[in-house]
């Protein structure tokens, strides 16, 4: 989004295109599946020629819908094992999301006992011990560290500030700016499901 913005402004094609290649070879390197997920969907949006106003399916609330159902269909329900083609092939990684699956587990249970306040910051070694896993200082899910931490408080909190952004920035005179900003806003959403 930066990339776009700093070309549409200063027209410096060098630098952008520099820009460009570190952030693709930096995923290259990490490997790391979320973050590939996440540049390809950017990539396609704006190199496919799907991006238009009159595209039914790229809009803010189509993608609070698709987020939505990503962390259900994901998260609680698992549908990810119909997809282990790409997830072992493709990103090389297990159908767990390197161990996520199983901290989502012990996070769920742990919002089960307190699902209006949370847990609060807790010391690392609490948490990890919680979580049943060493590596676990978060729940590996933006969304569920939110109910983890403050507890659907902290969900209903994030909503209201999503739903302020949105009506702030709906009204933008330029539609494209308003379409990139929502879909960043997705991308990163999709980032969160497996980021904490």
């Amino acid at each position: 989004l930066l990339l776009l913005l700093y070309y549409k402004r200063t027209k410096k094609l060098f630098r952008c295109t520099t820009g460009f290649l570190t952030v693709t070879l930096t995923i290259a390197l990490l490997r790391s599946g979320g973050a590939t997920l996440s540049w390809i969907l950017y990539l396609a949006y704006f190199l496919l020629p799907i991006r238009k106003k009159s595209c039914k399916f790229l809009n803010a609330k189509c993608y609070f819908i698709y987020i939505l159902a990503l962390f259900f269909g994901v998260v609680i329900f698992r549908l990810q094992n119909l997809f282990s083609f790409i997830i072992v092939n493709f990103l090389g990684k297990s159908l767990t999301l390197t161990g996520r699956t199983m901290i989502w587990d012990y996070a769920l249970q742990w919002i089960s006992k307190s699902p209006f306040i949370g847990w609060g910051c807790e010391h690392q070694l609490l948490m990890t011990s919680k979580l049943h896993n060493w590596a676990a200082v978060t729940c590996h899910n933006t969304f569920l560290d939110l109910a983890y931490f403050g507890g659907m408080i902290s969900i209903v909190l994030l909503l209201i500030m999503l739903i302020k952004i949105y009506h702030s920035i709906r009204n933008l005179s330029n539609h494209t700016q308003l379409e990139i900003i929502t879909y960043t806003l997705f991308i990163f959403s999709i980032a969160a499901q497996t980021e904490g």
